[in-house]
């Protein structure tokens, strides 16, 4: 879809028990498509800051695009699931918590004006 509208693409990466190989991917990403404007990568599931560091790293190093953010990997399941997604009334309190809670995590760990920035190039 991206290159059919000729869009940038904002990576989401899952680096669970992962390091430099991450570098690999995105790279693979890139050799198996090259007309996909990979703008930007998003680690997810980092487990602390050694890892963050040596993901980022090897990304900007080998494949030479930025790394606009991490989300940490999550101690708990703070949302609530429901078939279909649904979530009952009675635990709205509960679901405004989650949602809270990610918006507070989005707005410490990613780059929201590079991202911002890299949207505005659609």
């Amino acid at each position: 879809m991206a290159k059919l509208l000729k869009t940038p693409v904002l990576i989401v990466l899952d680096v669970t028990m992962a390091t430099r190989t991450m570098a690999a991917v995105i790279k693979g990403c890139q050799v198996f498509d090259p007309d996909l404007d990979i703008a930007a990568v998003i680690l997810n599931r980092v487990a602390g800051s050694r890892q963050e560091t040596l993901v980022r790293n090897a990304i900007e190093k080998y494949y030479a695009t930025t790394v606009v953010g991490s989300v940490p990997k999550l101690k708990d399941n703070i949302f609530p699931q429901r078939h279909i997604g649904l979530v009952p009334y009675q635990e709205r309190d509960h679901a405004e918590k989650a949602i809270s809670w990610a918006k507070a995590t989005v707005k410490e760990n990613l780059q929201l004006e590079e991202i911002w920035r890299i949207a505005h190039e659609a």
